[in-house]
């Protein structure tokens, strides 16, 4: 049997998402990369004051996502952008490449090409005459961490850095441990953690030994197939592929300690403490890269998960279950660092 009723929707609680109608205003804007001819949708949140002191450009993590930064139900851009505006401070995100109302290919694209995209956002609003004595700024997260200090190390556009679990290793060295927790949250053994592991290693290793090789593909896909306990070979040539993209060939092996150590401006880099995604032990190596140390502020936040909300475990498979999208204290420090910067 099946039995039908009517009622109405219910919808996924996320309270901290805005409604109508908002104490500020929202604009569609259009940018263009000039280099690789991309044009860029995005949303420029504006307070209504005579004088807007800040703003800011928000930069998204890995995969792509659009100007919500929408994952697992939840928005995060759209609640970080409401958020600032709402205290006086003008905030643009826009769609990442090939997704929304964004062009280009991000399957071709590196984490270089993400930050020439976001040093053509910090020159679009350069130009808008609002903001012709304002502070521009950067908020990263997971990825976008990465690629704010390479943005804020090549271009003198930059006044102020926010990095939200934000790398300081190279991606081997990230995704190594960031497999290690995971799979160790989901009560895998030692044993095994260790075997995965170092799997994992050797398939690094091959790939750093033979970057130029024109049959790294055959390479990883015959290493894997080796490796395998009877997976599908469709399956062991989707992954094949997914290292094999420029994207990850970059990522694996780019390493953010010089960008780090280029950076000068002030920057505030967060944590969560249960994060399983980026070790919080990253923020060690921020603090001790960055170029100049007086100028950093870090936080490992006690409870809060790599999105940064109050989290039991830290695992991935609580980000939707959890109804907060950010940390309202994670919010309002935000907000009053920049204030005080």
């Amino acid at each position: 049997p099946l039995n039908l009723s009517r009622r109405p929707f219910e919808r996924v609680k996320r309270p901290q998402e805005p409604r109508e109608p908002l104490p500020y205003n929202t604009e569609e804007v259009s940018f263009t990369n000039l280099a690789d001819s991309i044009t860029f949708g995005g949303t420029l949140s504006k307070p209504r004051l005579d004088t807007i002191k800040y703003v800011f450009v928000l930069i998204s993590g890995s995969g792509q996502q659009n100007r919500d930064c929408e994952i697992f139900g939840h928005k995060p851009f759209l609640v970080l952008s409401d958020y600032l505006a709402r205290n006086g401070i003008a905030v643009l995100r826009f769609d990442d490449r090939g997704i929304g109302k964004s062009g280009g290919n991000a399957a071709l694209s590196t984490t270089r090409d993400f930050a020439n995209d976001v040093i053509s956002a910090l020159r679009y609003l350069k130009g808008r005459e609002e903001f012709s004595n304002s502070k521009f700024g950067l908020i990263g997260h997971s990825e976008g961490g990465l690629i704010a200090p390479l943005v804020a190390s090549s271009t003198d556009m930059v006044d102020l850095m926010i990095l939200l679990a934000a790398p300081a290793q190279r991606g081997k060295d990230i995704i190594l441990k960031q497999q290690r927790m995971i799979a160790s949250a989901s009560g895998i053994s030692k044993e095994e953690l260790d075997k995965y592991e170092n799997t994992s290693s050797k398939l690094f290793d091959l790939v750093s030994e033979n970057l130029k090789n024109p049959e790294l593909y055959d390479m990883i896909y015959q290493f894997m197939h080796n490796e395998s306990q009877g997976d599908e070979k469709s399956a062991i040539e989707a992954q094949a592929r997914s290292i094999v993209n420029p994207w990850m060939l970059e990522f694996l092996f780019y390493d953010p300690v010089p960008a780090l150590k280029n950076c000068t401006i002030p920057a505030l880099a967060i944590n969560g403490e249960m994060d399983l995604q980026v070790d919080p032990e990253n923020l060690v190596i921020l603090k001790n890269s960055y170029g100049d140390q007086n100028k950093i502020s870090v936080l490992r936040a006690p409870g809060l998960n790599h999105l940064l909300q109050p989290s039991d475990s830290g695992s991935p498979a609580e980000y939707a279950k959890i109804e907060i999208t950010i940390s309202d204290d994670i919010l309002k420090t935000v907000t009053r660092w920049i204030h005080d910067n």
